[in-house]
Order: C-alpha cells, then structure tokens, then sequence
C-alpha cells in the first residue's frame, strides 16, 4: 500500500497507535496521550507538533510529545523509516495508556476524541 502511494508521488502520513501500561517500573505515567516521531525527521517532527496542539484543544486529555518513549528506539515505524525518506514517508506513533480502555464508555470517548482531532490534522495538512 505504501508503494502504491509513493509510486504516485504522495506522502504517506503513517499514525501507528497502541497501548501504553500505565505503571511502569513502580512508577506511575503522568500522561494519558503520547506522540512519538523521529526528531530529525523535520516533516514529522512538525506534523507531531500540530498534532499534539490539536489533542491539546479538542480533547480532555493530558498530551506529551516524546512520551513514554523517545520514538527512536527500534519498531514498525522506525523500520519503514530506514527505508523510506520523509518526503515520501511521516511515521508517527501515538500511544495511549492502557487506562483509557478500560470500559466501553471510556473507549468510545477515546475513539470519538482522536477520530475528530485526526480529521482536523488531515485538513490542516
């Protein structure tokens, strides 16, 4: 799919999004929402940036950028990364902690959250 994308000279923004556990290490996460990218990927790091204001504004959600992780370190996302390069390819991660799935009205709340933040973004870019 992403060759086919590419082939027709369009950026792919990838948003891969999992789950976080929100106690790690005897330690409790202060955030319910995170956006990872590569730092030295500009187009992403940008894309990230809106993103994370967006979540800011239209969602309940306390939002971090570079958490819980760096979004460095060796994944889906980093992989296609080594491949392809940014004018081509943004690969972004949201992580969400665990906490915020943990009944169907709190899913359903997360779901509408980023479905609607998500489209604001895609409208943007």
């Amino acid at each position: 799919l992403l060759e086919t994308h590419i082939q027709n000279n369009q950026q792919v923004l990838h948003l891969s999004i999992h789950t976080f556990n929100p106690v790690e290490k005897g330690k409790m996460h202060n955030a319910a929402i995170g956006l990872l990218y590569d730092p030295q990927r500009h187009a992403g790091k940008e894309v990230a940036r809106i993103f994370h204001e967006i979540l800011i504004k239209r969602t309940p959600y306390k939002i971090r950028l570079k958490y819980p992780r760096t979004g460095k370190t060796d994944n889906h996302t980093s992989h296609i990364r080594k491949h392809l390069d940014e004018s081509c390819y943004l690969g972004i991660e949201l992580e969400c902690n665990a906490l915020l799935l943990k009944d169907d009205e709190q899913r359903v709340v997360l779901y509408e959250n980023l479905l609607l933040s998500l489209q604001s973004l895609l409208e943007l870019l």
